[in-house]
């Protein structure tokens, strides 16, 4: 073959290929620096929880056991991140940098690929003048025994199993970098762990200052401070389409061009605002002018989010559409110009749109064809996410009412019935009826077919998106709740917490404030300012998870706002903060649950004096314990309790052994690592409602209780959970599971290390799983 190789030609092809494609993505991939991905490990993985890999070291990283990994699991929702993952790892091969360089070859294919016809069949079409020059059996060889990185994006382990097995079986040699969602990691893993050494990452959602440094690349020095403080304002509705990097640039264009204005209050109108921006710069024309493009262009959209794997859009599908309606050349251009535009290595010759803007196009043609009559239950039940592009529809639909008020009443008003009902399908119920209200503007006809079509439950849970104040304000006007739950997520940033807060606490209705993001060990953020709005209103808070200064934590008995606590679980950093915390119950006379998490060194507590907590319920966390540490840990808390219902250790290095000695030290010192049931049945009576058909005097019989309440809820009240980074051999492992099952008062009980899950279930089962 000319002294030729076969490698250097497959390493050529796979070069030119992938320099051909970043080359066509370079202006998409602008706006987003590599080093705004943030990829961390989560619990259990062999890297330990919470480590933070750059994408430079992300390909040849050592796991805690000293072996270099060899396949990388990477979750993330769809556009946050896997686009320039991939596009990073592949210029970072074609370079010849870092330790990627030492792959013969990268290839890089979808999912989808590899579920119709196994990985060698995408490999030949990648590799086709390679191929066709040394034909499928050599091709084939080389495969099986040199260094390869396959990239395979939208993982779908599902479809792919059987494939995969194979593949792992015959190209022995190969490394692979797995791009997926969230819910398909851990699965994606035990796949691949059986044949090779394998870490989890997960992507983390960009944060606003992350986003305000990418627009600070884009915006001028003079609009920087000007858009900061429209982001700050306006957070609600910017951050669903921020958080999404291919749309940074476009809505920074959008707002320089002053399509964005005050008048801007939803996200269906900012993303119409960034087209109309969009067209005129690319295009020089209004959108009027294109009204039927937007039509056919939302019916693909619709199409594409039906079909888990098909995430682009067929270009020469959508010319042949476009060139029915206009002219050829002007077709091309509607194509080009009219919408921003994505780019994924691996869709390179079609249309691949952010996925904000897909569900926005989808909505378009949903709500026209909701108006011609279709049903929309017909539109959406096979959509990926139905519940954003209902959400988007409802703000089409108040376009539709201002710019062709013409529709008559009975059409309009159906509608918005559809879009209300909608909720009853929802994922989350409650904070979907307060997004569709907030795009719905709290337009007149359809708060009142709202009011008529509507029951709201007695306690509403707002979960992060959810929090914005309109909506909420426009359902208090009409429906008084018993009480109401703020929920936030780690990791998560609620679109505008502290409006919500200063609305809620002018009300007399009982609040409960669970601020889980604060909960982060070694997080500077606090929960003050929030309590402080609290204590400045009228409604009473019960319930609070955060972290709270020792000023703060003082304060809360003595203001009638915060002396109502029932539960308090607090993070405390400092030792003065540790102080007040346990001096609450005696100022809190209707403290039930008390849950310190102890931000600071086990060896700081030993040198304070601290009373003994006498609340019914009690739970502890504690992070970066050692088994070196256990003989303290184990003398501190019986020094301030006899009993908890449990304890969480996480961040830790607590082997199997450790936890033994762990839970046999605490049973010598006659410390019950359970609650008694009198307590947790008074606390059950107080948290649920529905337990008040049964008779004050009556005994809570677990039958009755889980019927009344539709699921086993004792987990609650002895979910004790060790998540440590050490590395387990199975006959300690064997050890800890035996203890387990002979510990009767241990209800539930979770240990995680880089290898090994132990999990004791409410049945007394007890299990557990190798990782790696």
């Amino acid at each position: 073959m000319s002294g030729r190789l076969l490698g250097d030609d497959v390493k050529l092809e796979c070069k030119l290929r992938l320099e051909s494609h970043l080359q066509e993505a370079g202006p998409c991939l602008a706006c987003l620096h590599p080093d705004a991905l943030k990829l961390y490990t989560p619990s259990p993985s062999g890297l330990g929880e919470g480590y933070e890999v750059s994408l430079d070291a992300l390909i040849g990283c050592t796991r805690l056991d000293g072996t270099v990994a060899r396949t990388w699991i990477v979750g993330a929702e769809e556009d946050r991140g896997h686009n320039t993952l991939v596009q990073h790892i592949a210029h970072l091969w074609c370079s010849a940098q870092s330790s990627v360089s030492s792959y013969q070859g990268l290839m890089a294919f979808n999912s989808e690929h590899v579920s119709i016809e196994g990985c060698w069949e995408a490999v030949k079409t990648i590799l086709s003048d390679t191929l066709e020059r040394w034909g499928a059996p050599d091709l084939a060889e080389w495969m099986e025994g040199n260094r390869v990185l396959i990239i395979i994006e939208d993982f779908d382990y599902r479809k792919c199993k059987e494939y995969i097995k194979e593949t792992l079986e015959e190209w022995e040699c190969a490394d692979f970098l797995l791009l997926t969602s969230p819910s398909y990691v851990t699965y994606s893993a035990e796949l691949f762990a059986e044949y090779l050494p394998t870490l989890k990452f997960t992507i983390v959602d960009m944060n606003m200052p992350t986003i305000l440094s990418l627009a600070g690349t884009v915006l001028d020095s003079g609009n920087k401070q000007k858009f900061r403080t429209w982001c700050t304002e306006n957070w609600g509705i910017a951050s669903e389409i921020l958080t999404y990097p291919s749309l940074i640039k476009p809505l920074c264009q959008a707002w320089k061009s002053k399509y964005i204005s005050s008048a801007t209050k939803t996200t269906t109108q900012l993303l119409w605002n960034i087209l109309e921006s969009h067209i005129a710069d690319n295009m020089h024309m209004e959108l009027k002018d294109i009204e039927k493009w937007f039509l056919t262009i939302g019916s693909f959209a619709r199409m594409s989010l039906e079909d888990r794997n098909r995430k682009h859009i067929d270009r020469i599908e959508v010319m042949d559409k476009a060139q029915d309606i206009f002219p050829s050349g002007f077709a091309e251009q509607l194509v080009t110009n009219t919408i921003p535009c994505g780019f994924s290595l691996l869709w390179y010759t079609n249309i691949y749109y952010p996925h904000p803007v897909k569900q926005f196009l989808a909505a378009w043609d949903a709500i026209q064809q909701l108006i011609n009559g279709v049903r929309l239950k017909l539109l959406t039940k096979y959509l990926i996410d139905e519940d954003s592009v209902v959400i988007y529809a409802a703000g089409h639909l108040v376009r539709i009412l201002e710019f062709q008020p013409e529709y008559e009443d009975k059409n309009v008003s159906r509608c918005a019935k559809h879009l209300i009902l909608h909720m009853d399908r929802a994922k989350h119920r409650f904070v979907y009826t307060l997004r569709v209200i907030q795009e719905f503007l709290v337009h007149p006809w359809i708060i009142d077919s709202f009011k008529a079509e509507v029951v709201l439950g007695r306690h509403w849970e707002i979960h992060d998106k959810g929090m914005l104040v309109l909506p909420i304000s426009t359902l208090l006007k009409f429906h008084s709740p018993e009480k109401i739950f703020l929920l936030i997520s780690k990791k998560k940033e609620a679109p505008d917490l502290e409006g919500v807060i200063q609305l809620l606490s002018q009300t007399s209705i009982p609040l409960a404030l669970i601020e889980s993001s604060h909960l982060e060990w070694e997080s500077p953020l606090t929960t003050d300012a929030l309590v402080k709005t609290v204590q400045s209103g009228t409604a009473q808070l019960q319930d609070l998870v955060g972290s709270l200064s020792a000023d703060t934590i003082h304060n809360l008995g003595n203001q009638e706002q915060t002396r109502h606590l029932v539960c308090l679980k607090l993070r405390v950093t400092e030792l003065n903060a540790v102080r007040e915390l346990f001096n609450t119950p005696s100022h809190l006379p209707h403290l039930m649950w008390l849950s310190p998490d102890f931000d600071l060194p086990l060896v700081d507590l030993k040198h304070i004096q601290l009373p003994e907590i006498t609340t019914p319920l009690m739970d502890v966390g504690f992070r970066d314990i050692r088994d070196d540490d256990i003989p303290s840990l184990c003398e501190f808390l019986v020094s301030i309790r006899k009993g908890y219902i449990a304890m969480h250790l996480t961040r830790c290095l607590a082997t199997p052994q450790g936890v033994v000695t762990l839970l046999r030290q605490l049973h010598r010192g006659g410390l019950m690592m359970t609650a008694d049931s009198k307590s947790v049945n008074r606390y059950r009576r107080w948290r649920y409602p529905a337990l008040s058909t049964i008779h004050p005097g009556e005994e809570l019989a677990q039958e009755k209780v889980q019927h009344l309440l539709g699921y086993d809820e004792r987990h609650h009240y002895n979910d004790n959970d060790i998540r440590s980074t050490a590395l387990a051999d199975q006959d300690n492992i064997c050890a800890l599971v035996e203890c387990l099952e002979t510990m009767e008062s241990l209800l539930c009980f979770r240990y995680s290390c880089s290898n090994y899950l132990v999990i004791k279930h409410c049945n007394g089962n007890v299990e557990f799983k190798n990782l790696m």
